[in-house]
């Protein structure tokens, strides 16, 4: 079994692109936390993710850099030859699922500590209603 849920921070805007055949997809990094270790900063996991057709469309349109979100994938491995001729291995999540974190207000305020429970979901309803 393949499967991957992540909950993390994006790392950037999600990019909306399309292939040659008209295709929508999306790529952003997740920040994952790590588990804290006493009397060390907190570190994170940077994770590459790919999404496909309107789940893409929804992603790119709804989140942004900072913005809480929970992913559920799968992990993909591809190989490709770099400028030099040497081959190297890359890793993504391709996510099929996902849903909000927090509020609105935290995903806008990234800057801020988070004041509610990290792990409150919000509806994707409540979101496209405002």
């Amino acid at each position: 079994m393949n499967k991957v849920i992540l909950c993390g921070r994006m790392t950037n805007k999600p990019a909306l692109r399309y292939t040659v055949s008209n295709i929508p997809y999306a790529r952003f990094t997740l920040a994952v936390n790590k588990p804290r270790v006493k009397d060390k900063e907190p570190e994170a996991d940077f994770i590459n993710c790919i999404t496909w057709h309107k789940t893409a469309e929804i992603i790119a349109e709804y989140f942004d850099k900072g913005s809480q979100i929970v992913v559920n994938g799968r992990i993909q491995n591809n190989s490709y030859e770099d400028k030099d001729g040497n081959k190297r291995y890359t890793a993504d999540i391709v996510v099929d699922e996902f849903d909000f974190v927090g509020t609105k207000k935290e995903n806008k305020k990234q800057e801020e500590k988070e004041t509610s429970d990290p792990f409150e979901t919000v509806s994707i309803e409540d979101n496209f209603l405002d």
